[in-house]
């Protein structure tokens, strides 16, 4: 139907595209920042690792 301005398989297909435009971004984000969560990993366990080499 036409009704409030648009056919309902267009609006699927526009909130296909939405879901799959915000599943990508969050895959970026992801990937950019894993590096520093890593860094931020290895900053955490090293304290525990120089008291378990010391001692």
């Amino acid at each position: 139907t036409h009704r409030y301005g648009g056919n309902a398989s267009e609006l699927m297909e526009n909130l296909i595209k939405l879901i799959r435009d915000r599943e990508q971004a969050g895959r970026q984000l992801r990937a950019m920042t894993g590096e520093t969560r890593m860094t931020a990993v290895v900053l955490a366990l090293l304290p525990i690792s120089m008291a378990g080499y010391f001692l």
